[in-house]
């Protein structure tokens, strides 16, 4: 009886048992969350975890921060195969960033983390000068900082070979040496644009905006003809575009241009003027005429490298330009408009330069100048005394003097202004 008492209640009390509720087992945190490079291209990375079958929630946190915690990058339901591949251009430009997985909803619920890793992109070569050398290359310069790695030897740090630094040429992309701050991309027809880029396994940083090594037109007019000392006003141009079509570039006080001036061919061109953009691109001026010379426009290359351009050019300059220098007449003429027949006329005259020479005295028959006397000049100055002659008549004369030259320069020969005489 006792055993079966015994039995019995033994019995009683293990189905008592049964019928209490039991109480559910925590699911325990993942463990063990890997991150590591999906493919050859660097463009998937892949997240791996253990756990024992729960659905899993993978969210990141970017330097120490859990974004939006109720919410997350990945789902994966329970009996996953605990791996998922993230894109690695979601992770911009981070200095620190990890992966961590939960397996409840609740966004303060556990979770496990991965190693802290960087996204960093490499620092954008900064453009610092672009010189025209003579044979038309163009010779870049830059700086760029080396990027401060905050998680050094983490699981997706690649080689500094696999980090890329290149010139952009037009359309062509030509790879340059990494740590190099200098490189000369050889002569080719203008305009085309530079630009300088660099990336490594976690994308292109956004480089400086293109430099083009544009065009430069020189203009130049200058009055053909000027009486010596008088001015011989000119309008100088530079007109610099970054494409054919385009509007000139005005380039302020950066841009210079240089009036040069030479007797002929034969001589070397000398400058006599130094211009800067500070006036607009186009200027008018004088300089003083001392003889016939020709005049050119020489504008040197020229850079710019600012936030209202990104611009180099090459040097240019006009063909000559001629400005012929005449003689000029202070005086010339009788002391009187009118005179009797036998009268005797004082002619006056008076010129610039000063030379000691035999000006000739001419009057006009309607058609050509016929010469009547000559009229010996020292230092630019002389006088002759004619009688009038031709009752009834009214002649205009004029003095005319030959080509000379002053200090080296050519003046043309020069006729002075026609002066009318009576007879009565």
């Amino acid at each position: 009886m006792r055993k079966t008492l015994v039995a019995a209640t033994t019995a009683a009390v293990l189905l008592g048992a049964s019928q209490v509720p039991a109480v559910a087992a925590e699911p325990e945190i993942p463990t063990d969350v890997q991150v590591s490079w999906a493919d050859l291209a660097k463009q998937d990375i892949r997240v791996t975890w253990k756990d024992n079958g729960e659905q899993n929630f993978v969210m990141e946190e970017i330097d120490g921060l859990v974004l939006n915690p109720g919410s997350w990058l990945v789902r994966q339901d329970a009996g996953g195969n605990n791996e998922v591949i993230l894109k690695s251009g979601f992770f911009h430009n981070r200095d620190k960033v990890r992966i961590t997985v939960r397996n409840k909803v609740s966004g303060d619920s556990p979770r496990a983390a991965s190693v802290w890793f960087d996204t960093k992109l490499p620092v954008a070569p900064k453009l610092v000068g672009a010189k025209v050398l003579a044979d038309l290359s163009l010779k870049l310069s830059w700086t760029q900082p080396k990027v401060v790695d905050s998680t050094p030897n983490d699981p997706l740090d690649r080689p500094a070979s696999d980090e890329t630094l290149a010139v952009t040429v037009g359309t062509e992309k030509v790879a340059l040496p990494l740590g190099s701050t200098a490189t000369t991309i050889p002569a080719r027809s203008l305009p085309y644009v530079v630009q300088l880029v660099a990336a490594n396994e976690w994308g292109q940083a956004t480089p400086d905006p293109y430099l083009t090594f544009g065009t430069m037109t020189a203009g130049l007019r200058i009055d053909p003809l000027v009486n010596f000392l008088d001015s011989a006003n000119f309008d100088l141009d530079a007109n610099a575009r970054t494409c054919s079509g385009c509007a000139p570039i005005y380039a302020g006080g950066g841009q210079v241009s240089y009036l040069q001036s030479r007797v002929d061919a034969s001589k070397p061109w000398k400058t006599i003027g130094r211009y800067n953009g500070g006036s607009g691109p186009r200027l008018s001026y004088y300089v003083g005429s001392y003889g016939g010379q020709q005049y050119r426009v020489y504008i040197p290359a020229w850079a710019e490298i600012s936030k209202e351009h990104r611009i180099v050019t090459p040097p240019s300059s006009t063909s000559a330009r001629y400005s012929a220098t005449q003689t000029k007449f202070l005086v010339a003429g009788f002391n009187t408009l009118n005179a009797r027949v036998g009268q005797v006329l004082t002619t006056t005259v008076r010129i610039q330069p000063e030379p000691t020479i035999k000006a000739s005295l001419q009057w006009y028959d309607g058609k050509v100048w016929h010469h009547a006397a000559y009229i010996p000049l020292t230092k630019g100055r002389g006088t002759l005394s004619i009688k009038a002659a031709g009752r009834g008549t009214t002649r205009y004369w004029r003095v005319a003097v030959p080509k000379m030259s002053f200090n080296g320069k050519p003046i043309v020969a020069t006729g002075s202004r026609a002066f009318k005489l009576t007879v009565r």
